[in-house]
């Protein structure tokens, strides 16, 4: 059963390596532009994203203390900094 397993993920790395070679082969052939991904630009995206999933998660504070609010302050959580 692993060696099935093993032969079919490897299997699947081949043939992707194959379809890479191939789509970057076709870019060199024909002298067009290859990009090398930048790490500022990951280094960016990830801090949005953080900072996104924080908003996110200060909205759901404030829904949760809209629903439970009852006139008082009991019930209520106390929003992320």
């Amino acid at each position: 059963m692993i060696t099935m397993i093993t032969s079919l993920v490897f299997g699947f790395f081949i043939l992707l390596s194959f379809w890479l070679g191939l789509y970057y082969g076709s870019k060199i052939k024909n002298d067009e532009h290859i990009e090398k991904p930048s790490i500022r630009r990951t280094i960016d995206a990830r801090k949005e994203y953080r900072s996104n999933q924080r908003e996110q998660e200060i909205m759901n504070t404030n829904m949760k203390n809209i629903d439970n609010y009852n006139g008082s302050g009991i019930g209520q959580e106390d929003i992320p900094r």
